[in-house]
């Protein structure tokens, strides 16, 4: 090696000591703080030290911690007071210096204030009058705010059972307003919902707050106080609009809807606070009953409650019902199907076409829960486990055990979750079938004279006899156990040894195909580099800033090179755990959601391989020069062909101007070679401050 060449080399790995080993800068601004990114969060974190002015000192959480929001000239901040056991002596509108620390924390970003000191006392701000849409727009984010709504939900917090969750809705939007479960209008949530309010506080959009992450738009309040009712709730809950106008509004326009009513007949009613309805104009509705009564089937109610969207129907929550004028619609006569064709693999119960019907179906019972409080069946048919459900009608039950053939007629339900603005898809929780009359279940035949005790008896005489026969065999067993050893021994070793030699076959592959070449350009950019020499310093420079970015490149080769050797996800049986596995020790605290629908036993190791490597790629790539808090990646395999996707919420850029090989980037032209390995395709969605999107399609190899 040349002396030039070794002094560049030295150099270059000096530079990268430095920045890796230097310290963290000090944030100055209250809006910097929103944009640390995990990686600067990370142990020991970001330190800050910053002037503002306190907006609201809310003390929101408990473990004495106290959130307050402060701002600047360049935007708002929310600090995490960790001064236990002390009063927070600061009140709105003080200016002051606040350090501490921006650490990542559960999965989020969180300044730890460690110390505050006055710079001199101010007045207060004055709340600025905004609408709901004014606040969603984001120019209010982290003011002080009065607005006016209607109260059309109340929720409890699901992780912090000390807050109720109220949604503030103007009849098109809504967001989010916490109270403290002591508050008496949290214990009589009901009655408040459907009352137009005025509300007063701070308002943060997507902001964590104490020990919780708060998602959606917060509207945080101080005290009781601040919230005072214009116009109280119908005093006849069935005094409101028809729900026929909310069919065609996104979920969450429907969530502010408020209270909503509907009419129909009654197909079905289970637990005693569930019904299924069929309303005047041809829709099922879902009534999630706010007291166990459910009303019986056939009957026609009318029923008003608040409205949510499963992303199938519309449903009413805490709903009341009464009976209403008018004939009932015509019972429908049953329908045979199969428990395969009601619990089929179509994830669209639409186009099953048996939901909300009355169907027919015969099969074994395999359980029986008369006594549960869900009340219960398991029925088998053609192997598939088909739930039943008798708790409107448990007489239906007389005479039924364990080991019959049964044949049962009812309506089919499929319960699917509302939708909730912290849920990504809504789940399908179940699908059964309601027996709605006594004469809804038929049995065909009873269980065998061949009764467990039978078969107890039967099983202990074959003990015997097995007993016997091991005796008499004990000697040859030693013998098989002893050849058994020395054939597996001899067969490990073999595996073993051809294992070894393709993981040697792959990995020289890689490096030659990765590292080696990467190299040969990096010694050809310092040699060009050296020849141009004082002659031309910016030729020489630009040729080096190459070389030092495809050692880098090589760097990060390497690295994953050694991670694939002592990386365990190729021995998943799920590709879902394998991608965690493989990506998320590699992007550090930016959040991951998978659903790759693919079975592993499909895919080839060496294409699961070339699959993680991509994967692992992207969404490093996502977080190092795209910034990205969230990365998605989604899997399916359909007609010998497997697509995977990659998505992010970075910063994006311009795939027809992206740098590529020529300016040191390697990333997407690697990805590109290795997808062509496997005659694939990749597309770039992708714009500058949109996120991006990579989408991979290749054809499988299966294991032979």
């Amino acid at each position: 090696m040349s002396f030039h060449l070794r002094q560049c080399l030295i150099v270059f790995a000096a530079s990268c000591l430095t920045a890796t080993c230097g310290e963290a800068r000090t944030v100055r601004r209250a809006d910097d703080i929103q944009r640390i990114s995990p990686r600067d969060a990370a142990y020991p974190g970001t330190p800050f030290d910053i002037e503002v002015t306190i907006a609201s000192p809310h003390e929101v959480h408990s473990r004495k911690r106290t959130a307050v929001f402060v701002g600047d000239s360049s935007g708002h901040a929310v600090l995490q007071n960790y001064i236990a056991g002390t009063n927070f002596l600061f009140k709105a509108g003080d200016r002051v210096r606040a350090t501490g620390t921006v650490v990542g924390e559960r999965g989020s970003i969180y300044a730890h204030c460690t110390n505050m000191s006055l710079i001199a006392h101010g007045e207060p701000e004055k709340p600025a009058r905004a609408t709901v849409a004014d606040l969603l727009s984001g120019k209010f984010n982290g003011r002080l705010v009065t607005v006016r709504g209607e109260i059309t939900d109340a929720t409890p917090d699901e992780i912090d059972k000390a807050f109720t969750f109220f949604t503030l809705s103007d009849g098109v939007d809504s967001i989010y307003m916490p109270l403290q479960s002591s508050d008496a209008r949290c214990r009589d949530a009901d009655a408040l919902i459907g009352s137009e309010v005025e509300a007063t506080g701070i308002f943060a959009s997507g902001q964590n707050i104490g020990l919780r992450r708060c998602i959606g738009h917060l509207l945080t309040t101080g005290s009781p106080q601040e919230m005072r009712v214009l116009r109280t709730a119908w005093k006849d809950p069935f005094d409101v609009p028809e729900l026929s106008s909310a069919r065609l509004l996104d979920p969450d326009k429907v969530t502010a809807l408020g209270r909503r009513r509907v009419a129909g007949t009654v197909l079905a009613s289970w637990r005693g606070d569930r019904a299924l309805v069929k309303t005047d104009d041809g829709y099922l509705v879902r009534l999630d009953l706010a007291s166990p009564d459910a009303p019986p089937p056939g009957r026609r109610v009318e029923a008003a409650g608040i409205p949510a969207s499963d992303l199938y129907n519309v449903n009413l929550r805490r709903a009341r019902w009464r009976p209403a004028p008018g004939v009932p619609l015509k019972a429908e006569a049953p329908v045979r199907v199969t428990a395969a064709s009601l619990l089929g693999y179509d994830p669209d119960l639409r186009k099953s076409g048996f939901l909300g019907r009355a169907v027919k179906v015969g099969g074994i019972v395999r359980g029986l829960q008369p006594n549960e409080g869900d009340g219960r069946m398991i029925l088998e048919d053609g192997g598939v486990l088909l739930p039943v459900d008798f708790s409107g009608c448990p007489e239906a039950l007389a005479g039924v055990t364990v080991g019959c053939m049964v044949e049962i007629a009812g309506v089919a339900v499929a319960e699917v979750e509302n939708w909730s603005p912290g849920a990504i898809l809504t789940q399908i929780k179940d699908v059964f079938v309601v027996v709605t009359t006594p004469d809804g279940m038929a049995v065909l035949s009873r269980p065998s004279w061949w009764t467990a005790g039978r078969s107890l008896t039967a099983i202990g005489l074959l003990l015997a006899v097995i007993l016997g026969v091991t005796i008499w065999n004990r000697s040859l067993k030693s013998l098989a156990e002893q050849r058994g050893r020395e054939l597996t021994e001899e067969t490990v070793s073999r595996v073993t040894s051809e294992l070894k030699v393709r993981e040697r076959t792959r990995l020289a592959v890689e490096l030659h195909d990765s590292i080696a070449q990467n190299l040969t350009g990096a010694v050809m950019e310092i040699r060009t580099g050296v020849r141009l020499g004082a002659a031309n310093p910016d030729g020489m420079r630009e040729h080096l800033e190459m070389a030092q970015k495809t050692l880098e490149s090589c760097r990060h080769e390497l690295r994953n090179c050694i991670w694939d050797l002592r990386n365990r996800a190729l021995e998943q049986t799920d590709m879902d755990k394998a991608v965690r596995l493989t990506v998320t020790p590699q992007i550090g605290g930016a959040a991951l959601a998978v659903r790759f629908v693919a079975p592993r036993e499909k895919i080839s190791d060496s294409t699961a391989h070339a699959i993680l490597r991509i994967i692992r790629e992207l969404a490093v790539n996502a977080v190092r020069h795209g910034h990205a808090t969230s990365i998605k990646v989604a899997g399916s395999m359909e007609d010998g062909k497997l697509m995977f996707s990659v998505s992010d919420n970075g910063c994006g850029f311009d795939p027809a101007s992206a740098p590529g090989v020529t300016a040191g980037h390697f990333g997407l032209q690697g990805i590109r070679e290795r997808v062509a390995e496997f005659d694939g395709e990749t597309s770039v969605e992708s714009a500058p401050g949109r996120g991006a999107k990579i989408t991979v399609t290749i054809k499988t190899r299966s294991e032979t």
